[in-house]
Parts: structure tokens; sequence; C-alpha cells
């Protein structure tokens, strides 16, 4: 009687294919995340530029930027003439997102955040303090400045842009605790960090992503539509 030996692969032979396998998808999915990554933030930048193009419409309109939201119901928030949770002359929050009619979330799903200069955007006419003229109906004048400052990192030793009155940003995924850079850009004082991305792999990783208003760009757009002298 013959015997026949039936073929196939050994456990060693199975694992070997198994960890080759292994390496391929991971080598695809380490750009595949890259790519993803990439497009978020992509869509968090242009998100950025139509809430600066809401907020800009908006001053023009009412003759002062908007609130922020600090209840969690997209509406700007006020306590009588000024903004609700001021510090410092700045009231920070949620982005008004239902006044402004743009998305409140960004595209990891956190809620994009909003400081201003709470002079800009009380409901007094021109308290900025620096000229004895005001605008009827403007909560600013032709020579407000603001008093936030962006800066590169967390040492807060050179300036990206000086004196701005809004800023709205992005936080990018979540991730605890939070590095140094990041954690200036949330507590709640007058500086900021704005720096290029830099994967969590980086010895200084960094994905906020920060946009802001210049005074001069913001005063320009009140000039141009007549709403200041």
């Amino acid at each position: 009687m013959k015997i026949r030996w039936q073929s196939g692969f050994s456990l060693i032979e199975v694992a070997v294919v198994l960890v080759i396998m292994g390496l391929f998808i991971a080598g695809l999915l380490g750009p595949l995340g890259n790519r993803l990554e990439q497009a978020k933030i992509g869509q968090a930048t242009n998100d950025l530029e139509d809430i600066k193009d809401a907020i800009l419409g908006f001053a023009i309109i009412n003759g002062h930027p908007p609130c922020p939201d600090t209840d969690g119901d997209g509406l700007e928030n006020t306590v009588g003439n000024n903004c609700a949770n001021v510090n410092a002359g700045i009231a920070s929050g949620a982005l008004p997102s239902a006044n402004l009619g743009v998305t409140a979330i960004d595209p990891w799903g956190n809620t994009y955040l909003y400081a201003v200069n709470n002079d800009f955007a009380d409901r007094i006419d021109g308290t900025g303090g620096c000229s004895g003229a005001t605008t009827t109906g403007v909560s600013f004048e032709i020579c407000s400045v603001g008093s936030m400052n962006i800066y590169e990192d967390n040492t807060l030793a050179v300036f990206v842009a000086q004196s701005v009155p809004i800023v709205i940003l992005s936080q990018g995924k979540t991730r605890l605790p939070l590095p140094a850079d990041e954690a200036e850009n949330n507590n709640n004082d007058i500086n900021f960090v704005s720096r290029d991305y830099r994967p969590d792999s980086s010895p200084v990783p960094f994905n906020d992503i920060v946009s802001w208003i210049s005074t001069n760009e913001l005063v320009g757009k009140m000039v141009q539509a007549q709403r200041l002298p």
C-alpha cells in the first residue's frame, strides 16, 4: 500500500506569511493615515477662512464682531452690554456658529474656539478709548487696537502677529496631556501659539490650527463698508 503525504504549509510558514502581511498592511496604513490627517487639516483651514469672512460680515452689519458662545447653543452670550466670560479684557468660548451661519465643529469632531477683545465686541459705542469722537452703532474706533498676540512657540519670544482683536482656532486631534505649545492656546489669556503641523511622533508635536483677524483687517473692512470714517 502506497502512502500519500498531504501537502500544506507548516505553522512556521504560516507565521512568516502573517508577519509579512502585517508589515505590508502597516506600510499602507501609515501613508493613508497621513493623507487623511492632511485632508482634515485642509478642511479646517478652509473652514477658518469661511469663519473669518462671516465674522467680518457680522461686524459690518452689526457694528461689532460677535461675542463667544459660552453655553453651547451656538449663539453669542452677553452680560448687559458686554460679552460673557471676560478675563483680562478677552471674551473666550466656543464659536457662535449659529449667529454666523457656519460650521461649529472641526473635522476632528471638536468645537471651534473663539476669542475676541470685549472692547471690540461689546454694545457700547467707541469703547476703544483712543479718540474723543465715536461712531454711532460701532463698538470700536478707527484707532482701536487689539490686545492678543500670536507667537512661534510657548516661550513667547518671537511674534507671528501682534495686537490682534480676534482669534479662531481648531484644536485638531484630541490628545492628553497637551503639549506645551497647545496648552498655551487653552489657558484663557492673551497669548497664542501658531506653528506648522507636527505629528505625534515629533519631539515637539503640534496640531492646533490658529487663525486670526488683525486690527488693520477689521478696521479696513469697516472703513471700506463705510461703517467707520
